[in-house]
């Protein structure tokens, strides 16, 4: 089974989203142990990206939570005074836009089944 275009789809903008939040914290704090600290959970992120990538179930669960995670900051964002729009809020509205996409598009029964088909066994012959 071929994996949906929508999985690398997701893919790429979840990948162009924690690049620009990575951007946003280096931008705000640039102590050296920030900067080691935040380096390494972009690098985690991107790990956990592959894998879901490759279709790992738990990759598609880890996707869904941190999706309701981004929904929750972005509703606790929405509750602050209106401020002008500056490129964090705007980042997190895109996120939280994400997030409802992921939740809706990783709860399909095609998608689910191919996150829990045997899938990589096709994608290693390739």
């Amino acid at each position: 089974m071929p994996r949906p275009i929508g999985v690398t789809i997701t893919f790429a903008l979840m990948c162009a989203t924690t690049a620009l939040d990575y951007l946003l914290i280096l931008q705000q704090d640039r102590s050296t142990s920030s900067i080691i600290t935040y380096t390494l959970i972009v690098a985690a992120c991107y790990v956990f990206l592959w894998f879901y990538l490759q279709g790992r179930n738990w990759a598609r669960w880890v996707a869904i939570l941190l999706a309701l995670q981004s929904l929750w900051i972005a509703r606790s964002s929405l509750r602050q005074p209106l401020t002008p729009v500056h490129l964090g809020t705007l980042t997190t509205m895109i996120e939280a836009l994400l997030a409802l996409c992921l939740i809706c598009y990783l709860s399909t029964p095609a998608v689910r089944l191919w996150f829990r088909g045997d899938h990589r066994a096709l994608l290693k012959r390739r």
